[in-house]
């Protein structure tokens, strides 16, 4: 049997998930996270096939995540409609939409242990909506079994719903829904009893959170401890531990081996697997930050604070979700800007996101920090980040104005309670998250590190190499290092990186380091610098141009990161340039 898992957003459908069929799918508290349903089986009962349906306010299909939801209740067994234990007045007309379809439906009232200062009176409920009501806790994992247990009967018996307020023939929708909001509200009258008033928390929290005056200054400050946490000191400890691990392993007797399988270990496997994986401490603190921040409701606030600011560019807080998404990676991030209302916001939310710093970019921006800038190696990459903020901003900015014109569509919102975050869910998916980065590092970086060994190893006429300026990366590093001389780093090493980053951002730390070149003799602090903003907006991997070039077509795509590129060379430029002369 194949069950339907749906709701508002902020319901806890993927917790619900997560908790039915024990998979790891990412929690998100904003809309547009799950943009394509999710599949698993129940645990303790496998013939229940369960779909993670996106999160949606109604079956009018308005927006992607609409339409998706009502494809697929076309084709399922039975329902688990979710909703907020404390939001039920809000949630329960999708429900009263669900009791139109004629399918099997069980309404699945979450948070219960949250919403102590409700008494809801679930038989009577039941009475009202004419499906079974049963109050679960999806991050405590209570009320599951009589949850499945009770839709497995209702289907099973074939008890089909018919819908309380009935659509009238010919009568508006605006008209039907006052017709329905109405009858909920008598619902939730005679149902519903507040005991005391525990949104008193949250509402004096967003006062100053929220405050037009305090919420920027909060949030950069929020952020500047997201970044402190993993680069600081903490993070630059752990990282220095794993580098001392990675050595030692890389010390292990190998003169049982042929010595150019010895170079390849050395330098191809520990000098580029190894380099990129010592940044692993700090990748995974900043995605326990993140997640910890996205469980607390915070990151959803975020969102909110972003729409104004995003109007003045031609977008809405709606593309705060793939922006998000974007210091993660920009592969996803550009699926979910599939969930943007228009074909015209889509455009330029994906224009915007390769500006954006993905976790790519975090080992080289801390190779070059801990060697040329140690004590504000953190705040340097920070200021990186808000650097691609801004740039993405101002370029977006440009395009609405001169090529992509129109008005962007309203943004609404829910915005969660604040909660302490369950470190348990939290943990885990750090874990899936940094297991994700750890699956790159051994299969593209793997693959790309062995490249580059092969290249600085080999001559062009296939011989060995009697030292780098004989083999096959520096003959191309040559080609093109000119190119990169006005920008302070022309060498055919800085070069040779660059060219491997387009295969993965972390393939410049890998390549650097497979090199075996002391980077003060490559860069200066100033060189270094530019470096760092060239790395920031060049043109991203090729997986990520993949995903553009799906979305927006070849050509598009193409001409997109051929002006990035030039914008990051002009701006790494004048960066150079000017320093020289201040200097």
């Amino acid at each position: 049997m194949i069950i339907a898992l749906t709701g508002n957003p902020n319901a806890g459908k993927t917790t619900l998930f997560n908790a039915l069929t024990g998979a790891s799918a990412h929690v998100g508290n904003f809309p547009g996270v799950t943009v394509e349903y999710k599949k698993g089986r129940v645990t303790w009962n496998p013939s229940l096939t369960i779909l993670d349906l996106p999160g949606v306010y109604s079956l009018t299909p308005y927006s992607e995540e609409e339409e998706v939801t009502k494809q697929a209740l076309e084709q399922v067994d039975g329902i688990i409609n979710v909703a907020d234990a404390s939001n039920l007045s809000h949630h329960l007309y999708l429900t009263l939409q669900l009791t139109e379809l004629g399918i099997p439906t069980v309404l699945a009232i979450n948070m219960m242990d949250e919403a102590t200062h409700l008494q809801i009176d679930c038989p009577k409920l039941e009475q009202y909506l004419g499906i079974p009501v049963v109050g679960i806790s999806a991050r405590k994992k209570t009320g599951l079994r009589e949850l499945t247990n009770g839709l497995s009967h209702q289907i099973k018996q074939k008890n089909c719903p018919c819908c309380p307020v009935p659509p009238v023939a010919g009568e508006e929708y605006v008209v039907s829904a006052d017709r329905r909001y109405r009858y909920l509200e008598q619902v939730c009258s005679e149902c519903i009893r507040q005991t005391d008033k525990p949104q008193e928390k949250t509402k004096r929290a967003d006062r100053i959170l929220l405050h037009s005056k305090a919420a920027f200054p909060c949030c950069l400050g929020v952020l500047f401890l997201l970044f402190f946490v993993p680069f600081g000191p903490l993070g630059r400890w752990l990282q220095r531990g794993m580098e001392l691990l990675i050595e030692k392993v890389s010390h292990l007797p190998l003169s049982v081996f042929p010595s150019w399988f010895q170079s390849f270990l050395r330098e191809g496997i520990f000098g580029g697997v190894g380099s990129v994986l010592s940044f692993f401490p700090c990748i995974f603190l900043l995605f326990l930050c993140l997640s910890l921040l996205e469980d607390s409701g915070y990151l959803a606030r975020i969102s909110f604070l972003a729409d104004r600011p995003l109007q003045t560019i031609g977008l809405s807080g709606r593309a705060a979700v793939p922006f998000l998404t974007g210091f993660g990676c920009t592969v996803p991030a550009v699926a979910a800007a599939k969930t943007m209302p228009s074909q015209r916001d889509k455009l330029l939310t994906v224009l915007c996101l390769p500006f954006l710093s993905c976790s790519a970019k975090l080992p080289v921006y801390t190779f070059l920090t801990n060697t040329f800038f140690p004590k504000t190696g953190f705040l340097l990459i920070f200021l990186l980040y808000l650097s691609g903020i801004l740039w993405g901003i101002l370029n977006t900015a440009f395009s609405h104005k001169f090529l992509v014109r129109g008005v962007s569509e309203s943004f609404v919102m829910e915005l969660p309670r604040y909660r302490v975050p369950h470190g348990k869910q939290c943990l885990k998916e750090t874990m899936q998250r940094s297991g994700e980065f750890l699956k790159k590092t051994f299969t593209v970086i793997f693959l790309f590190s062995v490249l580059v060994w092969a290249l600085q190893f080999f001559t062009p006429k296939g011989t060995v190499a009697s030292d780098f300026s004989k083999s096959i990366l520096f003959f191309w590093g040559t080609k093109v290092a000119p190119f990169f001389a006005p920008l302070g780093f022309g060498t055919p090493e800085a070069a040779s990186a660059l060219l491997a980053g387009l295969g993965a951002k972390e393939a410049v730390v890998s390549t650097l380091s497979i090199l075996k070149q002391d980077l003060v003799f490559l860069f200066s602090p100033l060189s270094a610098f530019s470096f760092l903003h060239f790395v920031l907006l060049y043109m991203p991997c090729v997986a990520a141009f993949a995903a553009m070039r799906k979305e927006l077509g070849t050509l598009s795509a193409t001409l997109a990161i051929l002006y990035q590129t030039a914008f990051a060379w002009l701006l790494s430029f004048g960066i150079y340039q000017v320093g020289l002369q201040l200097l």
